[in-house]
């Protein structure tokens, strides 16, 4: 689908038979786990459409289970879905039941100290001046954008902005170690 070109990857999943041909619930709800190492866990992707249900229920590590609301005013768009608390640096399970038709688009997971990193896909924020030096006129762009899908569905990048610039010569430099970096 070409009309989910600004996803990550150009796709996401979701459970359509979660979603009725109104846009409504159906009644039947998605299920996934994952596994991660690290200290956190956050999802992406869209949220439901404004007849469906708003939340899902999260379990961590078999703890007690808890909604989780997507808090999202304007239904459906892209956001930060959900992002766990801070939990020691080991290997977790979160579990996520009673998934209405959101769309899932990219997990982040926080590394922690002892999280193994070889091998591994990074994420650096473009407002991390830590890792990225700016040379120019560069300006913080916190604006939504819009994705062509049945209607427009507004959203926001990772981290809720993106920098640019329209001044010749302007440059940024993101020192990594690692075999390959993507833009």
């Amino acid at each position: 689908m070409d009309s989910l070109q600004y996803l990550y990857g150009g796709t996401s999943h979701w459970p359509a038979f979660a979603i009725s041909s109104q846009y409504s619930d159906t009644g039947d709800y998605g299920a996934m786990n994952v596994l991660f190492r690290g200290t956190s866990i956050a999802f992406f992707g869209i949220t439901p459409w404004p007849k469906c249900s708003q939340y899902f229920v999260v379990s961590i590590d078999g703890g007690e289970q808890y909604n989780a609301f997507f808090q999202d005013p304007t239904p459906p768009s892209r956001q930060q879905l959900y992002q766990t608390p801070l939990l020691e640096d080991t290997q977790h399970i979160i579990t996520l039941t009673r998934i209405p038709g959101l769309a899932f688009e990219y997990a982040v997971i926080t590394a922690g100290q002892d999280t193994p990193l070889e091998n591994q896909r990074l994420i650096v924020d473009d407002g991390d001046i830590a890792l990225i030096n700016y040379a120019g006129n560069w300006n913080r762009n916190d604006a939504r954008f819009v994705i062509k899908f049945k209607r427009d569905i507004e959203g926001y990048h990772y981290g809720n902005a993106t920098h640019d610039t329209s001044t010749s010569g302007s440059s940024a430099t993101v020192t990594f170690s690692g075999s390959s970096r993507s833009l």
